[in-house]
């Protein structure tokens, strides 16, 4: 829904009317106090935001962060003509990110101290990143390749990461796999070369290697993940939700558990999350706190 120009559009009043529920009677004054509620419509949407951006609101301003512009659905031109209206008003402030595109170039990518490139930004850390993690690895403990090949590793996922540090990390945890089990040089090279290029490719290639057995469990914890619950989602609660009979709970009698058997149903809980689900869910090590491997995930 969010990739969709009225996803967009209900964000943008979703926030404004959360920070400014007095504005709620003036913005959709059909819905004010209805009892019963129709789907948004887009012309709807439209013109309620018009209404925001000619009211002048004093002492109001409005400040917007629009990620990921790229993963749009819908026609480009239609969401940089609402941007462009946005950007139009004394009252909004946005912040844009997405790939540089021609489409959002010609119209957000003037004059050239509005931009960031976050390549440019981020070089060095990946660099530096991809040196410890993996360099640095290769020289100290691996005699059958080269400081040479280490080097050209390093330099190809540089060049290849467009800045996105998620997508490091991705291949740099393949590559050190590669080396537990002890791939040559030319095999490096061709994981890296075969790794995807896009998180989309990444996260089909990760799911459809999730065996057919746990599927329905991943489904479940997805579900669970997915809830705006107050409930704990952390290791100790994922653990239970794991058993094969989630009944069970009632027939244990009522006890502390002990350190060792913490201890215990925590390693167990982890590595199922790691050999079910390829990453795609797993546990912080320092919190025990379980969460998706990435953002775009709940897209």
């Amino acid at each position: 829904m969010q990739k969709s120009l009225q996803g967009l559009l209900q964000s943008i009043l979703f926030e404004i009317l959360k920070e400014c529920l007095d504005l709620a009677p003036k913005l959709c004054p059909q819905r004010f106090g209805a009892s019963v509620q129709e789907p948004w419509t887009l012309r709807e949407l439209s013109g309620a935001l018009d209404v925001i951006l000619n009211s002048h609101v004093p002492n109001v301003r409005f400040s917007f962060f629009i990620d990921g512009l790229d993963e749009y659905d819908g026609d480009t031109f239609d969401v940089i003509a609402c941007l462009d209206k946005l950007s139009r008003s004394d009252q909004v402030r946005i912040c844009l990110a997405s790939r540089p595109w021609n489409a959002f170039e010609d119209r957000f990518g003037s004059p050239p101290g509005h931009k960031l490139y976050l390549e440019h930004l981020t070089h060095a850390d990946i660099k530096q990143y991809v040196y410890s993690n993996l360099e640095k690895q290769i020289n100290l403990s691996n005699s059958w390749l080269r400081n040479s090949d280490a080097a050209e590793l390093t330099r190809s996922i540089v060049e290849r990461s467009s800045g996105v540090f998620l997508w490091v990390t991705l291949v740099v945890s393949s590559l050190r796999r590669g080396l537990s089990n002890g791939d040559t040089f030319s095999m490096l090279k061709k994981r890296l070369d075969t790794f995807p290029r896009e998180l989309k490719q990444f996260f089909d290639l990760i799911l459809a290697g999730i065996e057919d057995v746990y599927k329905e469990q991943f489904a479940c914890l997805v579900k669970v993940q997915l809830l705006e619950t107050k409930i704990t989602k952390d290791l100790f609660t994922y653990s239970f939700l794991m058993e094969d009979d989630l009944d069970f709970c009632f027939g244990l009698p009522l006890r502390e558990i002990d350190g060792r058997e913490m201890t215990a149903r925590l390693s167990r809980a982890r590595k199922a999350l790691e050999a079910r689900f390829k990453g795609l869910i797993g546990a912080a090590s320092k919190d025990n706190r379980v969460d998706f491997l990435h953002r775009t995930e709940r897209l």
